[in-house]
């Protein structure tokens, strides 16, 4: 190490959220998941605000505890919808919802982008919005 102090860059930043959105998908709590690796919490606490870096070992323990592989999670640091605030956290709260309130919410999101798509947006330029995928569990 060079001693000098860790500045975290966007990427730094967003990986560190997307490691909160996917251990929160699973359903574990920081301490869940500090525990499966051997660590503190604290420590996870600084992964996900990009306060500490990761190392490629430590990262590859996360991705397999978190059940994602790194084309997975690549992928989704591409996803620019991670980083709006606003819809991360209604994403948060979506996941901590029980499993059938879930569900009625896809399906409002479903039938949303249907009449979206039908009435607004020309048919060669679908609404997509968040990537069907993203919004499941599992």
């Amino acid at each position: 190490m060079s001693g000098k102090p860790f500045h975290p860059d966007e990427i730094d930043i967003r990986a560190g959220q997307l490691i909160a959105t996917f251990r929160q998908q699973q359903g574990l709590s920081q301490k869940d998941l500090a525990n499966q690796l051997g660590i503190t919490f604290q420590q996870i606490q600084k992964y996900e605000n990009a306060g500490n870096r990761i190392s490629i070992s430590r990262f590859y323990k996360i991705l397999q505890v978190l059940q994602v592989s790194f084309s997975g999670f690549f992928t989704e640091l591409g996803n620019s919808a991670l980083y709006d605030e606003p819809m991360r956290r209604a994403i948060d709260r979506l996941w901590r919802l029980p499993a059938n309130d879930q569900k009625l919410i896809y399906a409002m999101i479903d039938r949303l982008w249907s009449d979206v798509n039908k009435a607004v947006v020309p048919q060669k330029k679908k609404f997509t919005g968040l990537p069907r995928k993203f919004l499941q569990n599992g």
